[in-house]
């Protein structure tokens, strides 16, 4: 018998297996969970490093509500002189908020196809490059950890 009589075919897996890491998505709902408890202007963030296509990624999980009103709040304050585009992208992502905010039901079996990213920092062989925030597919995870990691100073 071969390995490909015994290997699963795509169709035999589990639906949840098909959309990346179960358990990376199970932390990113229960965080989501977590954050939507929380009173306006509270916040909550777990340090987590993942590799995706052969790049690092480090920074603070955030929960997807967070992640909107820091996207929208960073657009706002650009578009005091940024005209007409920043304003329609404020209002989009505006709406976006309170879509999030009215359809989100924790532990809901909801599929969950995002990370929500605050004070990123990605290392691409020596490079490294910052972001404020970052929004990563869940099935373009390699691996990953929680813990922020950091390179050394050397």
């Amino acid at each position: 018998m071969s390995d490909s009589d015994t290997a699963p075919q795509p169709e035999e897996r589990e639906p949840a297996q098909q959309g990346g890491d179960v358990l990376l998505a199970y932390v990113v709902d229960m965080l989501n969970g977590v954050g939507d408890a929380l009173e306006p202007g509270q916040d909550v963030a777990a340090g987590i490093s993942l590799v995706v296509a052969g790049r690092t990624i480090a920074g603070e999980l955030v929960n997807a509500q967070a992640w909107l009103d820091e996207e929208a709040a960073q657009f706002r304050a650009a578009g005091e002189g940024a005209g007409e585009l920043a304003r329609v992208i404020t209002e989009s992502l505006a709406r976006g908020v309170d879509t999030v905010r009215a359809g989100y039901e924790p532990e809901s079996n909801r599929p969950v196809g995002f990370l929500h990213l605050r004070n990123v920092t990605v290392f691409d062989g020596g490079t490294e490059l910052r972001s404020n925030l970052m929004r990563v597919r869940i099935e373009s995870v390699d691996a990953w950890t929680m813990g922020r990691w950091q390179r050394l100073p050397g």
